[in-house]
């Protein structure tokens, strides 16, 4: 459903030695004379604010933050990408843009590798503090060392863009029919041993008293067997998922390199599972033809014991179900790893770039000084997307991160990022379903699964592995379709293994590995 073309970048992120280790929190000073021009922003972000409401927004931060400013708020990906082609190529008047429409850090060294972003390093030390202060060492993100967000933007030890994270309250998961799971007299689900008990079970049981129960469908992505990508294999490899249209999965093999995940050893044991369930009767008979709006009438119809989908994909579905099956509850089961290491559940990556500063700008000081003070307070971080205190939105619970907002509608700005404060959700309590905004909270208890190389961007402008990216991907996925359904064997999943190794996979793995240890 995230569809992203393999980019070419042009330069590695080298991270060395951080710059901004610390991060005292103190008020950045403002640049030195007054400011003449506006900063300008260009974003592809597509706000949903009125003309009266953007513009009252506008002026509440100017006020708060004595900086001027101008926001271009671009409405769709392409649009963005031809202006901002265009914006560089004659060096308009353009402060601070978006490095990619998803923060994409290979963007980041493409457009630093062509001139046109400049080194903000100083500017941040002086002006940015608590932004400093934000992303050295936030708590909410768990599992990264003090100040590694910084990596995403890092080259040298020279700071190019400013960072965002991402949230750890959205994902791709599984989830498990809870009343079907009591009713059967099962404990909780840990492990992937402990989901397939409950499959079978299902199998064997008329949970719905008609005879069709599904045990488990997948209802994620464009491709067949995404969700199950997502949502399982890290079970068996410690990584997740395979090479698909919108993420690159890696393992770090026993030699420090790394490698896609589709080459791990227990790879294999996984598909073998897959292989199992679909033979069985537990993987839906139509998962690679299932369609979203199939997969939500089939939850509707109370038919689905389990399945994998973007955390708040079916909800909509599950409230449907619940108006003629009250008892209906679905819940979040994030699975352990290989030798009962820790749940994690699949994540994007934990830090990627935000906004980058054009090297003919004069106005950097000003920009990052006016995002540092979004990054100074929880309070001041929510202005950014939901509006201005007490007329947009009011706290609900402070230290549960709740509010109430006026418009539930309005989306205003992006500075720093559509991201919860330090990692825990922050939102509107009236957003959505009451089962939506719990999982959102559960989920940002969990663990996410970040594969070892989420901050390298690699340059594979012009190379057989940018060439053959396409081509490898779509015969591999079709050897892993065909597979686990039963259409090839053991041995033809050996030689399409050897043929994608040759097309591609040795040489990204070859090559990657070098990048990466070049990098740490």
């Amino acid at each position: 459903m995230r569809r992203v073309v393999l980019s070419a970048a042009l330069l590695v992120l080298l991270p060395a030695a951080l710059a901004l280790a610390g991060g005292s929190g103190e008020k950045a000073a403002a640049p030195a004379g007054a400011q003449t021009t506006p900063v300008t922003f260009m974003r592809y972000m597509g706000h949903q604010a009125t003309d009266e409401q953007w513009q009252r927004i506008h002026d509440y931060i100017e006020q708060q933050t004595g900086v001027k400013f101008v926001y271009r708020d671009v409405k769709d990906a392409d649009s963005y990408n031809t202006q901002i082609d265009a914006a560089i190529a004659a060096q308009e008047a353009i402060d601070a843009f978006g490095v990619g429409a998803n923060g994409d850090k290979i963007a980041l060294a493409s457009f630093k590798a062509s001139g046109a972003l400049q080194d903000i390093t100083d500017s941040m030390n002086k002006y940015g503090p608590d932004i400093k202060k934000l992303f050295n060492d936030p708590p909410g993100w768990s599992g990264l060392r003090p100040a590694e967000m910084w990596r995403a933007v890092t080259v040298n030890g020279r700071i190019w863009a400013v960072p965002q994270a991402s949230s750890t309250n959205v994902g791709v998961v599984l989830q498990v029919r809870k009343d079907w799971r009591l009713k059967l007299g099962l404990p909780p689900i840990q492990t992937i041993d402990d989901f397939e008990n409950f499959l079978r079970k299902v199998k064997a049981a008329d949970l719905n008293g008609k005879g069709n129960v599904i045990p488990y469908l997948d209802l994620y992505g464009n491709a067949p067997l995404e969700g199950t990508a997502s949502s399982l294999t890290y079970a068996f490899t410690g990584s997740s998922g395979w090479m698909h249209a919108w993420y690159n999965p890696t393992y770090k093999t026993p030699d420090g390199g790394i490698a896609p995940t589709i080459l791990h050893p227990k790879f294999k044991d996984f598909l073998k599972r897959m292989q199992t369930w679909y033979k069985d009767g537990l993987l839906f008979k139509d998962v690679l033809t299932s369609t979203w709006d199939n997969g939500n009438d089939l939850v509707s119809a109370n038919r689905v014991a389990s399945i994998t989908s973007w955390y708040a994909d079916f909800y909509s579905a599950w409230e449907t179900l619940t108006k003629t099956v009250p008892e209906a509850d679905y819940e979040i089961v994030v699975l352990k790893g290989i030798d009962g290491s820790q749940a994690k559940f699949t994540l994007n990556d934990p830090a990627s770039p935000s906004y980058g500063y054009a090297s003919w700008s004069k106005l950097a000081p000003y920009g990052i000084a006016l995002q540092d003070w979004f990054a100074a307070s929880k309070d001041n971080y929510i202005v950014q997307v939901h509006g201005q205190p007490t007329v947009d939105w009011k706290w609900v619970n402070k230290d549960a991160n709740e509010i109430q907002k006026t418009d539930k509608d309005l989306y205003a700005y992006s500075f720093l990022g559509f991201n919860p404060w330090n990692g825990v959700p922050t939102g509107d309590v009236n957003f959505g379903s009451a089962k939506r905004n719990a999982a959102t909270k559960y989920l940002a208890t969990q663990k996410g699964v970040w594969w070892p190389d989420w901050f390298v961007a690699y340059d594979w402008k012009g190379t057989p592995i940018e060439k053959n990216y396409n081509d490898a991907s779509t015969f591999i996925n079709e050897a892993i379709a065909n597979y686990v359904l039963g259409r090839t064997s053991d041995a033809d999943w050996a030689k399409a293994l050897a043929t994608y190794k040759t097309m591609w996979a040795d040489e990204f793995a070859k090559q990657a590995t070098a990048i990466y240890k070049a990098a740490q």
